[in-house]
């Protein structure tokens, strides 16, 4: 899933903030690319200089944590689980979230990759600021055995594996860049049950409804044991998480529109303010100040 980087009247990221360099980077050993490897855990929301210089590509795996991304003054919100392409010649502010951060970047000439490139210039996309800066969610239906492979690689310094990787990289680019632009913190799996995905469907239709799992149960037919234990073992979280993930989502829209915190918690479902703002800083690491104002649909 993709993220349109949408025009914007927008002074600054935020407040000015010192820019930190990543806590721990890591360069693989590599012959074609160039591979780097960032962790840490930071206290307080951050910012870091972003460069692709011309004649180069970068794919940023963006494993754990959350940003924002500013280009003049068009925006961009990157959940975690994305990937990020940057095509050449691109200068960017990213402003990181609190919490922890695990980012995986691979920058290579994109000469290596010519076929791509004449892809890119054949459709246009080098024309097209909307593409400039591309994502996606690696757990979106059929990239996540990309998404995984190209992490595996990475960590290979062999060139039979550099040349592998590079053909993962390409469907994967190309995938980026054809994805439909919008946020998701709730995917609906591919390969999840009918019965799943039916009511994985109504809550995303209606995520401020009082969706207790006894009446999730109902409306699949299971029992709450049965669909808790399946819907853990499809999705890694619990039926609870997913119905908080979406309310976040339209949480989210509403922030974009200036709407007050107190109304926002009413209209999604939560029951104060304050439990709204842990929401959103648990799932995208940034309070409402920070995301106010910020157009990212």
């Amino acid at each position: 899933m993709s993220t349109n980087v949408i025009k914007k009247t927008y002074k600054t990221i935020h407040n000015p903030l010192r820019q930190t360099s990543y806590q721990d980077s890591e360069k693989l050993k590599s012959r074609l690319l160039d591979i780097q490897f960032h962790q840490g855990k930071q206290s307080s929301v951050w910012f870091k200089k972003l460069n692709n210089s011309a004649g180069s590509f970068k794919l940023m795996i963006m494993n754990k944590g959350s940003a924002i991304l500013k280009q003049n003054d068009s925006i961009a919100m990157i959940p975690e689980n994305s990937i990020l392409f940057l095509q050449s010649g691109i200068d960017l502010e990213m402003q990181l979230s609190r919490g922890d951060y695990s980012i995986y970047e691979i920058t290579w000439d994109s000469a290596i990759t010519i076929g791509l490139s004449r892809w890119i210039s054949k459709t246009h996309l080098e024309d097209s600021e909307q593409h400039k800066v591309t994502f996606c969610q690696g757990d979106h239906p059929g990239l996540m055995d990309i998404y995984k492979k190209v992490i595996e690689l990475s960590k290979n310094n062999d060139i039979d594996s550099e040349v592998v990787l590079l053909g993962y990289m390409h469907e994967l680019v190309m995938n980026t860049c054809q994805s439909r632009n919008q946020i998701q913190l709730a995917i609906i799996p591919e390969n999840a049950p009918l019965f799943i995905k039916r009511l994985l469907k109504q809550v995303k239709k209606n995520p401020t409804r009082n969706w207790s799992l006894k009446d999730a149960a109902a409306y699949v037919g299971y029992s709450s044991y049965h669909l808790s234990r399946s819907f853990r073992n499809i999705m890694d979280y619990g039926f609870p998480e997913f119905v908080d993930r979406c309310r976040i989502e339209v949480a989210i829209k509403y922030l974009c529109e200036g709407k007050s915190i107190e109304q926002i918690a009413s209209f999604c479902g939560y029951c104060s303010a304050h439990v709204f703002r842990e929401s959103l800083k648990k799932y995208t690491g940034f309070l409402p100040s920070e995301l106010r104002g910020v157009n990212i649909y």
